[in-house]
């Protein structure tokens, strides 16, 4: 999955002085431990998954501690963005068939289009021989001798 590539990087900012007691955590709410990281006595911390797994994406949570006491905290949730992804084999099958199917139907059309051209051509012909009469017998031609 794209996924597997992505990159993203959690940032925690604390504007204004900090102290050497300031610590910042970001904590996978649904997580463990292993998914834990924590700066102490400066402003900004930055938590970078590369790449993402799958059992990381959820809810997130930026603590601001002062010592031991919790002073704010921030949620934040990690979703799998939804990516257009090629159709599956079966569509791209089911699209080759149906153009297969289009492709005989014309075909089967231009037939009988052009069967039915020539019929209407014989019968017109036929017709056109039986209105004028055309003889098509043999005939014997007879010359008579001088005495």
């Amino acid at each position: 999955r794209s996924s597997d590539l992505a990159q993203v990087t959690l940032t925690c900012e604390v504007s204004g002085p900090v102290s050497a007691e300031t610590r910042l955590t970001w904590t996978h709410v649904n997580g463990s431990e292993a998914d834990e990281q924590e700066i102490q006595g400066k402003g900004v911390l930055r938590f970078t998954l590369h790449p993402i797994l799958p059992e990381q994406f959820g809810l997130w949570r930026c603590n601001l501690y002062n010592g031991r006491e919790l002073v704010q905290s921030t949620d934040y949730t990690l979703a799998e963005k939804k990516s257009i992804n090629l159709p599956d084999w079966w569509i791209w099958m089911a699209g080759g068939a149906a153009a297969l199917a289009l492709l005989l139907l014309i075909i089967c059309a231009v037939i009988c289009t052009a069967q039915a051209r020539r019929r209407r051509r014989r019968e017109r012909r036929a017709a056109w021989l039986k209105q004028n009469r055309m003889c098509q017998c043999k005939a014997k031609l007879i010359v008579p001798t001088l005495p």
